[in-house]
């Protein structure tokens, strides 16, 4: 499913992060999934060199409140220094608490 909405368009946000993102009533719950690759990936032809995937999986008939929350979120990604912490940050307990 995410690669079949990944071919709708381009999801890159910034500079080596893209955010796909997908709501299905097959999704059970509601989540958002960050992985910062150990070594960056081309992901197409177009998008090279991709340091972090933020996954926004929602449940379809989600509820208002979740839905504000994974938006405040996915706000906070447009913040270049926050960008830049969960790229570099080597803490686990640190990027734990940005997020």
């Amino acid at each position: 499913m995410l690669q079949r909405r990944e071919t709708v368009g381009n999801t890159m946000i910034a500079e080596h992060v893209i955010l796909p993102h997908l709501e299905s009533p097959k999704v059970k719950r509601s989540q958002i999934l960050v992985i910062r690759l150990a070594d960056p990936i081309d992901f197409d032809d177009t998008t090279r060199e991709i340091q972090l995937i933020v996954t926004i999986l929602l449940k379809s008939e989600e509820e208002q409140a979740t839905k504000q929350k994974i938006a405040q979120f996915t706000r906070r990604l447009a913040d270049e220094d926050f960008l830049t912490e969960l790229l570099t940050n080597q803490s686990k307990k640190t990027i734990y608490q940005l997020l």
